[in-house]
């Protein structure tokens, strides 16, 4: 893991298409702003997860849906 400081108002770059902006920082709190391709998705970490699982639960359905579809039709 890169571990940076920065100051308000300062950029860091993730190679040529992704820019993190530090917008403020207030106590414990920092706001960043992210700029980057659409066809790249930014999340924070807890939505990340729940994206995950919910994708995983539907692949879990799915799956037992095309076994007791095929345990059927035998």
């Amino acid at each position: 893991m890169l571990v940076l400081t920065r100051k308000t108002q300062q950029i860091i770059n993730i190679g040529d298409d992704i820019k993190i902006h530090i917008l403020d920082t207030s106590g414990k709190y920092t706001r960043i702003g992210i700029d980057a391709p659409r066809e790249i998705s930014v999340h924070r970490n807890e939505v990340y997860k729940q994206i995950k699982a919910k994708a995983l639960s539907q692949c879990d359905a799915n799956h037992l849906t095309d076994i007791n579809s095929q345990t059927s039709n035998q």
